[in-house]
């Protein structure tokens, strides 16, 4: 009994000594860290836990030693961030590099924004203003100063010095100009057009309203704009819808009716109902471009507010060497002309005939109607190769498609003088007859031409005319026992 007291006592007093061992307190071992820097800059510190959350240290000034807790830790400076360890019983030392920022102007320290990347890891952008001194870890870091990118030469030097760009001009208009850095196609700036930024010294492209200029910015620049001034000849026509958009350079888009607009100096090609005008005109900084416009309309003998008929009477703009359409307008439309500009266009149904510009008179394109109707009949061993319309050489070019020999064909024309050539092939030789035709004081006309068709062929018209005619003939007694019904009596 004795042995087994003897036992449970040692046991009790092992158990005892384990458990006070087991309460004293776990050591906690320390290192040191000092961030050295030129300057003084104050730091945000965290330290990493097990579970990768950060707990915040209190803010670190730089040049000082801190005695930190071993373990990982995570610092962020004015742009870009670094991760460390402190190891027990060691120092750490960071060098922190300081970028200047300088500006060769008396411009205020509030037109400088840098965007800087926060960390490695995350993908955020910080913004900060009103300062010309960036602390630094790391000489590759990612920085942007009024949204032009720092190059690695101006990091590792240190220093950005800054230009003063000023474009101004007529500043009744609310424009804004466009800066692109061409070192880096992505940083694209917006200014308004009066106002002032600064810039690294780079290449840029700068634009407003389509018009462009590139400079190198190497001093304090300031661009004066020119205007271009569109003045459009007031004819009192009716109001109609009106094709107001000239683009400059291909790209921006221009109400003519606005009058003014201010450009940055140098050339510009001004387009227009693509490209019916293409014009090369000189901006020059403070002066006016002066663009005279002539309104044209087009005019037909279409019932009165019949607008059905007036969209379907159009002409086609055409360019002078390759003859290509460019654009189509309805007689509903108004379109402008450079004032003394000669151009080609073809009419509806008339697609082949080019007619000069300057036949047009008071501004008006007056078109009128020409049916043509071919008496066809058969005449042995004779046929019709082809019949076409020829425009006198003074008011057109070219000649009509091919006309038809057994329907008529209607044909917009403008006034002047023409030519109807019929084209006969017989057996012995080929013949030409000619009838000449005038359109005058835009009135339709109506002309027969006699064609010669195969035996067979009017064999089939002649049947075709006759199916035509009992087809009618059966409608109208059908459309007639409608409307008179037979009564019957009882």
């Amino acid at each position: 009994m004795e042995l087994h007291l003897d036992r449970l006592l040692l046991y009790l007093s092992s158990f005892l000594l384990l458990l006070g061992c087991s309460e004293q307190p776990k050591k906690i071992a320390y290192g040191s860290l000092i961030f050295h820097s030129s300057q003084e800059t104050t730091l945000n510190l965290f330290k990493v836990n097990k579970n990768n959350t950060f707990q915040s240290v209190p803010s670190v000034p730089s040049n000082k030693k801190l005695k930190l807790e071993s373990g990982k830790y995570f610092a962020q400076a004015d742009c870009g961030s670094k991760e460390f360890n402190i190891i027990p019983k060691q120092t750490l030392s960071i060098d922190i590099n300081h970028i200047q920022i300088f500006k060769n102007t008396s411009t205020l320290i509030e037109k400088i924004h840098v965007n800087c990347k926060v960390n490695s890891r995350q993908k955020a952008w910080k913004y900060i203003k009103n300062q010309n001194n960036i602390a630094i870890f790391d000489k590759r870091s990612q920085i942007k100063v009024n949204n032009i990118l720092v190059t690695t030469e101006e990091l590792n030097s240190l220093k950005i010095n800054l230009q003063e760009l000023k474009v101004t001009g007529n500043l009744s208009s609310k424009s804004r100009y466009h800066i692109q850095n061409l070192d880096n196609n992505d940083s694209i700036i917006s200014v308004n057009l009066g106002d002032s930024v600064l810039l690294p010294i780079r290449k840029y492209s700068i634009s407003l309203h389509g018009s462009k200029k590139t400079i190198f910015l190497d001093k304090n620049t300031v661009i004066k704009t020119g205007e271009i001034i569109t003045k459009i000849r007031d004819l009192g026509f009716p109001k109609k819808n009106q094709l107001n958009t000239m683009k400059i350079n291909g790209s921006f888009g221009f109400n003519i009716q606005k009058k003014s607009l201010a450009l940055l100096p140098g050339k510009i090609r001004l387009h227009y109902l693509n490209n019916f005008i293409d014009k090369e005109v000189e901006i020059t900084s403070n002066k006016q471009a002066i663009i005279y416009l002539e309104p044209i309309q087009i005019t037909n003998n279409c019932p009165f507010q019949d607008r059905t008929c007036m969209k379907n009477s159009f002409i086609h703009l055409t360019e002078k060497k390759s003859k290509k359409r460019l654009q189509k307008i309805n007689s509903l439309t108004e379109f402008y002309n450079i004032k003394k500009s000669n151009f080609l266009f073809t009419l509806n149904n008339s697609s082949f005939i080019f007619f000069k510009s300057k036949t047009i008179k008071n501004n008006q394109i007056k078109t009128s109607r020409l049916t043509i109707i071919p008496k066809f009949t058969y005449k042995k061993n004779i046929l019709s190769d082809l019949i076409r319309l020829y425009p006198s050489k003074v008011i057109a070019e070219g000649s009509s498609k091919d006309l038809a020999f057994t329907t008529s064909t209607t044909l917009e024309l403008i006034d002047g003088r023409y030519q109807l050539k019929h084209f006969i092939n017989d057996q012995k030789s080929k013949k030409r007859t000619s009838k000449n035709i005038s359109i005058n004081l835009n009135k339709d006309l109506t002309v027969y031409v006699d064609t010669y068709i195969s035996r067979n062929s009017q064999k089939r018209l002649e049947r075709k005319n006759q199916e035509s005619l009992l087809r009618n003939y059966r409608s109208s007694l059908q459309n007639f026992q409608k409307k008179h019904p037979l009564q019957t009596y009882e």
